[in-house]
């Protein structure tokens, strides 16, 4: 304990002794008593907790969206959060799966306010333009479904009266609603225990988006990824569940205005226990139909840095098209990446000191033995 903190204490104990006639010393012992019979009312036998019937976990979206649940979604910015936090709120409206892959209860429309204390009206109006074209999403059951762009910090009761008319709120992003910073535990703790523990109490659920730590991705491997999240160590331990989010590099076809990438959704902690599993899902968005289509996949391992995936594609490229010359590799690669020459001359001289693949011929090469072992994939 701190030295303000126990002269706080020693301060209030003197004017409750004056205000209460009791000596300050007797206080202080009534105190500590208080302290210790509540430890030993709060010791529960494991044969009463064995014998209890806990009810069974619901769901909105089964099983990676619990009812009455504080989720975390981290990832660096740009990387899809918002996007994916909105398409979650329009399916539910849409009474549809999700992803064509999740089922969603339709026994229990929420009714839902999402928080957006990072974009404008004018950026909101875009991606959802963007969702429900892509998506099929029919504006006409987006009822109760609110957006609100501010959240009075001074006041958290009265943002507490504002949510307490709905079922799911998202707050986008979590270091906008502190007061203070968030590598302060103190700031993160008052935040939990004023505004989140009081809604849980409430049986809502709440989402929050939140930053990883401006670092190389790739330096970390799945069981890192807790220490990604921006602020207090704190801030993890509050929460239910929590995803990190992983987008890969986007590949551009300026013909037809279209732009396409994979995103990665990876379980960090669930302390509920449910049957999740991590999955991938790819985002195709066109500029000319103002549209974002987004599908799951089956998990793929970490997203690759974009040198690993444009070598990979130079392995794909010659399973397809085996003992092909340098130039023809050069003039399929450089077009569809949109990488130099010079990148591709390079990434083929790693690719034959790797033992990757092979130049049987002066100008032809070919995919390595052991490589050619491997299911060809395609290339898309």
């Amino acid at each position: 304990m701190t030295l303000e903190s126990e002269l706080l204490i020693s301060y209030f104990l003197s004017i409750i002794a004056y205000k209460t006639k009791i000596n300050k010393k007797d206080l202080n012992n009534k105190i500590k008593k208080l302290k210790e019979d509540k430890l030993i009312i709060e010791i529960t036998p494991v044969i009463n907790i064995l014998q209890q019937q806990l009810p069974d976990i619901e769901y909105y979206i089964y099983p990676i969206l619990p009812k009455n649940s504080l989720i975390l979604i981290g990832g660096k910015p740009g990387q899809f959060k918002s996007m994916l936090s909105l398409l979650i709120a329009t399916s539910l409206k849409n009474n549809d799966t999700f992803l064509n892959n999740f089922k969603i209860n339709n026994n229990s429309i929420p009714k839902i306010l999402y928080y957006d204390l990072e974009n404008n009206q004018t950026i909101i109006w875009w991606r959802l333009q963007y969702i429900c074209n892509g998506m099929k999403i029919d504006i006409n059951k987006l009822n109760e479904f609110d957006i609100r762009y501010n959240f009075n910090k001074n006041n958290i009761n009265r943002e507490l009266e504002v949510c307490k008319n709905y079922d799911i709120i998202f707050l986008d992003s979590y270091r906008r609603f502190l007061e203070g910073t968030e590598n302060e535990s103190e700031i993160t703790d008052r935040f939990f225990k004023e505004f989140l523990t009081p809604l849980k109490q409430q049986n809502k659920t709440i989402i929050i988006l939140h930053h990883f730590k401006k670092k190389d991705l790739e330096e970390f491997s799945d069981e890192d990824i807790m220490d990604l999240f921006r602020g207090s160590t704190d801030i993890p331990a509050q929460f239910d569940l929590i995803y990190g989010i992983f987008k890969s590099e986007e590949n551009e076809n300026l013909e037809n205005n279209n732009l396409s990438f994979d995103v990665n959704l990876v379980k960090v902690k669930n302390r509920m226990g449910l049957p999740i599993k991590n999955f991938t899902f790819g985002v195709e968005k066109n500029d000319i139909e103002k549209s974002t289509i987004i599908k799951f996949n089956e998990f793929r391992k970490r997203l690759q840095s974009p040198k690993e995936r444009n070598k990979q594609f130079i392995i794909e490229f010659l399973k397809i098209n085996p003992n092909s010359k340098r130039d023809v590799i050069i003039k399929a690669i450089t077009e569809k990446l949109l990488i130099s020459r010079d990148s591709v001359i390079k990434y083929l001289k790693e690719l034959l000191e790797e033992n990757e693949i092979e130049q049987k011929e002066y100008g032809k090469y070919k995919i390595a033995d052991k490589a050619q072992e491997q299911e060809i994939l395609t290339i898309t």
